[in-house]
């Protein structure tokens, strides 16, 4: 089976999938309810059922909200080829973070009449990063 995202999809995707506050973490859920789930049910019980190829687009019924939708091209597709991302990102030589101050001892639990209870995060050294 072939996925193919139009590219205006890809643009209602990043208009509808970002929110001010949140940022990029809307777009899962987009993702989920408008594509995963109803190509799932296609795959299982519909078009899909014996493979093929699939392309998602932009539709816009009357008197409705753009939404998301899927076209079904016939004959055989050929996929794109993937990008080589392999040399898009240049790796750099890691370096240890120097460690200030000592690392300390988890404090003792003090007894029912003194203060401050059962300690259960132990205090870690700050690490500069």
């Amino acid at each position: 089976m072939t996925i193919e995202l139009s590219d205006e999809a890809r643009d209602w995707l990043v208009e509808h999938g970002y929110d001010e506050t949140m940022g990029a973490r809307p777009m899962s859920r987009l993702i989920q309810s408008t594509i995963k789930t109803p190509l799932a049910d296609e795959v299982l019980f519909g078009k899909l059922k014996n493979g093929g190829a699939v392309r998602v687009i932009v539709v816009r019924p009357e008197n409705e909200k753009e939404a998301l939708g899927f076209e079904y091209p016939e004959g055989p597709v050929t996929p794109k080829p993937e990008r080589d991302v392999t040399n898009a990102v240049k790796k750099r030589p890691r370096r240890k973070a120097p460690v200030f101050g000592k690392s300390r001892k988890p404090a003792k639990p003090k007894g029912p009449g003194g203060s401050g209870g059962v300690r259960t995060v132990p205090k870690v050294p700050l690490v500069r990063a």
